[in-house]
């Protein structure tokens, strides 16, 4: 007898248990499955805010990444103008014609193997023969140190903004030119 009363309670308890999960909710509440769209939307509107706060920072990374390479750029085509003038009596390659053709000289001489070296990436140049730098090609180890021997082609980059420049003595730095074409303060040596 005592085990029928033990069965009548638990069974009383479980039928307790089911009745309050039933009326645990309202009836008119549906259960919520998924996101609506106003909460979507507002997902959506704040992601774009964010994309949109980045991409200036995106892009200024982009070219500073650039300027980065045009400056490694021209400083390997600089090593090699010494490297060439070590060879020809301390004169850097010149064939009379103009810069960019007397630049290209170190490409095919032997002295650079990589033809693109001679583009900017920020330029349009496809190779040494439409290289992106300008070349002072009257230019040798006896001129002044701080003479620009090469400098980055101007439609390159966005304005206002440093050009590359190669001096004499290898340095590279970053300078200012305005429209006149004369030197201004140099942000980085």
């Amino acid at each position: 007898m005592l085990v029928n009363r033990w069965n009548l309670i638990f069974l009383e308890r479980l039928l307790l248990i089911d009745l309050l999960s039933e009326n645990r909710g309202n009836k008119y509440m549906k259960k919520k499955n998924g996101f609506t769209l106003i909460e979507l939307l507002v997902v959506i509107a704040i992601i774009a805010i964010l994309a949109s706060l980045l991409l200036p920072a995106l892009a200024t990374a982009r070219r500073k990444s650039y300027q980065a390479k045009c400056i490694g750029n021209i400083k390997q085509i600089g090593m090699n103008l010494h490297v060439y003038s070590m060879d020809y009596n301390e004169n850097f390659p010149t064939n009379g014609i103009d810069g960019k053709s007397s630049l290209a000289m170190l490409f095919t001489t032997g002295y650079l193997m990589k033809d693109q070296i001679y583009v900017c990436p920020a330029g349009d140049g496809i190779g040494y023969n439409d290289g992106d730098y300008f070349y002072a090609y009257n230019l040798d180890e006896n001129s002044e140190p701080d003479s620009p021997i090469a400098i980055d082609d101007a439609p390159n980059h966005d304005q206002p903004r440093p050009y590359t420049v190669l001096f004499v003595d290898g340095h590279v730095s970053l300078r200012q030119f305005d429209i006149t074409g004369t030197a201004g303060n140099s942000p980085k040596d």
